[in-house]
């Protein structure tokens, strides 16, 4: 019986991603079609991930992290006016989790800091109480260590945790580690990751019905 669940957070808890990708070509120069190709590479990962990226792009390891900065202002200022949206199906889903005593657990890139302030934002922060963040980690997604710290932090066994994540990088990261995986798709298609342990579903909605139908086959569609 699955009782974690790990949650990524930009882009499948909260309509994040199109942001960050929206102020990243405001900041960023060069040629658009480079930019694209750079920022599909980086969704789900940060940190030295994200410089190795920029580095085969641009030839410049801190090309992005030049920018992050004004970036991260005008982000910012953005969603002080507006607020955040959650994913179409969060709210039911985390109300689902909560009310089975289930445990929720972050588990994203993004710093601890900016988690807790989106989360916050969306409204969403009620739900979660535990948190694994990308600057509590030496390396980011696809590699496994921001999931298998949160088994080791938490004392989850494998078996009993599912991962939901929307990226390529996260769902490479969470097979490395050995757990089963739901994905939602957000911006880049992962519908050639499905497969054995990994299932996609087109919104967290979809989860919360097969859940409420019939929790064993979660991986069965």
């Amino acid at each position: 019986m699955k009782k974690v669940w790990l949650f990524d957070m930009d882009g499948l808890l909260v309509d994040t991603e199109r942001l960050h990708v929206r102020f990243w070509k405001e900041v960023l120069p060069g040629d658009p079609k480079l930019i694209d190709e750079l920022l599909h590479h980086t969704l789900g990962t940060n940190g030295e991930m994200a410089k190795d990226v920029a580095e085969r792009y641009t030839g410049d390891r801190n090309f992005m992290v030049r920018h992050n900065a004004e970036k991260e202002k005008r982000m910012h200022a953005y969603v002080d006016a507006h607020g955040l949206m959650p994913k179409k199906g969060a709210v039911h889903l985390l109300t689902y989790f909560k009310n089975h005593q289930d445990t929720c657990i972050v588990v994203s890139s993004s710093s601890y800091q900016d988690v807790r302030y989106a989360l916050k934002k969306a409204g969403l922060d009620e739900f979660f109480t535990c948190y694994v963040c990308g600057d509590q980690v030496e390396k980011t997604k696809p590699d496994p260590e921001i999931y298998l710290k949160a088994l080791a932090d938490y004392q989850i066994k494998k078996e009993e945790a599912v991962v939901l994540e929307d990226s390529i990088n996260g769902i490479k990261a969470a097979r490395a580690a050995d757990i089963d995986v739901i994905g939602i798709p957000d911006l880049v298609a992962i519908d050639h990751l499905a497969g054995d342990h990994v299932a996609i579903y087109a919104s967290l909605e979809d989860v919360f019905s097969q859940l409420s139908h019939d929790s064993f086959h979660l991986f069965e569609k």
